[in-house]
């Protein structure tokens, strides 16, 4: 509902003043500056993220009643992040306020049961309607910097949030051990395997150092075999560490965010870059590409 501004005037009110109060939230629109705008934008995409998640655990609720609760506080976060909320020209309605209170995570009145959300969901629940909420209030001198700290925060939480369900999806699938050491990209067998560059790699170096200890050992016995054996497997061995840390690294079963999934694979480059470069390819670095939620 929009409110008069005519009732905040002094009486008696001139024509200037009138067109001053009205205009209010078109000239914070007109003199908001572009990194003002910019961060206004990242606002609303930021706002957007977090109400397509919350929109997705109102699908999710078996009951009606919490259903369209959690639907109405999607709508408020997204409400709380437009361009007109965030560069002041208007004010959030009470009912959006209502909606991003703290009873988010409790669902409708009158209910026997919480909504249905995840350990872990309802904490990334009640910190996106804390930081939608705080959207509207930021500082007008401060807005572009408010504005840009407080989507990063909204759409780290989004972000968190959506994790929390794709982790739990994930382990109520069938283990899949597949990942943690070299293999092939597609087929089975002896012969695909080895197309993998990195489990590729890792034979040719065993098969070097074998051959080499064994001719090292002046025979072919059981005693030469098994020095040639071990030489081969101390000269693997951090590389398929490095496999395996990939492999958990890219697992979304565990959950893990950016900065967790990038320390296993700075892990796995200190213990075999040559193995880290081949599963990452050229990057090195950092996750592989297109990984994303699932």
């Amino acid at each position: 509902m929009t409110i008069s501004a005519l009732p905040w005037l002094p009486l008696p009110a001139t024509l200037d003043q009138v067109a001053r109060v009205v205009g209010r939230g078109a000239e914070h629109a007109a003199r908001a500056d572009g990194d003002t705008l910019a961060a206004a934008r990242l606002a609303a995409e930021a706002g957007g993220r977090a109400a397509a998640w919350v929109r997705q655990l109102a699908v999710r609720q078996a009951d009606p009643a919490h259903a369209r609760a959690l639907a109405e506080t999607a709508r408020a976060i997204a409400r709380a992040g437009s361009h007109g909320i965030v560069l002041g020209g208007e004010r959030l309605a009470d009912e959006d306020r209502c909606a991003l209170a703290g009873r988010a995570v409790l669902g409708a009145a009158d209910t026997t049961a919480p909504p249905d959300l995840y350990p872990g969901e309802r904490t990334a629940l009640l910190a996106a309607c804390t930081l939608a909420a705080a959207l509207p209030s930021v500082e007008a001198d401060r807005r572009a910097a408010e504005l840009r700290f407080l989507a990063a925060e909204l759409a780290a939480t989004a972000a968190a949030g959506q994790l929390v369900a794709a982790a739990r999806a994930a382990r109520l699938a069938p283990v899949d051990s597949s990942g943690l050491v070299p293999g092939p990209e597609s087929g089975d067998g002896p012969r695909a395997r080895a197309a993998h560059p990195a489990h590729r790699g890792l034979g040719e170096r065993a098969f070097y150092v074998f051959e080499l200890v064994l001719a090292h050992q002046g025979g072919t016995g059981e005693e030469s075999r098994r020095e040639a054996l071990a030489g081969a497997l101390d000269a693997t061995a951090r590389g398929l560490a490095a496999a395996a840390l990939l492999g958990a690294a890219d697992d979304p079963a565990l959950g893990l965010d950016d900065e967790q999934r990038q320390y296993l694979t700075r892990l796995a480059a200190d213990l075999d870059p040559r193995v880290t470069r081949d599963m990452r390819g050229s990057e090195g670095g950092g996750p592989a590409a297109g990984r994303g939620v699932r």
